[in-house]
């Protein structure tokens, strides 16, 4: 093999492209008693109970909502605020209220009254949507 002649036929320039892969993003899913819930992230927190009838509480979460079973009170820096989840024991929950102890993976379930809920304070997974 010999090379006999060369010729410059073109020149392009492409620009680079950024491409953003990420991997583990993939909502998975859980099954509920209100059926399946696409999740994307696990948490391990520390869970307690609230309602809106403390002395001096107005019942009203500080995204304007009543307090009641389904309303939590979350770190919005953890959890923002507006995000859905899902509690094993306890059932779905809106992120709808934050709260002075509600510090880092803390969240606080919501009740309509504490004295007829029957969560207790523990460690418990939650999945985030």
């Amino acid at each position: 093999r010999e090379v006999v002649n060369k010729t410059f036929i073109n020149e392009e320039r492409v620009e680079p492209v950024i491409e953003v892969i990420k991997r583990g993003t993939k909502p998975k899913s859980i099954d509920t008693p209100e059926g399946p819930f696409k999740y994307r992230q696990k948490l391990t927190v520390w869970s307690t109970s609230y309602d809106g009838n403390c002395l001096g509480c107005s019942g009203i979460t500080y995204t304007g909502t009543k307090v009641y079973h389904g309303i939590c009170a979350v770190d919005p820096n953890v959890i923002p605020l507006g995000t859905k989840f899902f509690v094993p024991g306890y059932g779905m929950c809106l992120a709808a209220d934050i709260g002075g102890a509600v510090k880092g993976y803390h969240v606080d379930l919501g009740f309509k009254d504490v004295r007829f809920g029957w969560w207790s304070a523990r460690w418990v997974e939650i999945y985030v949507e």
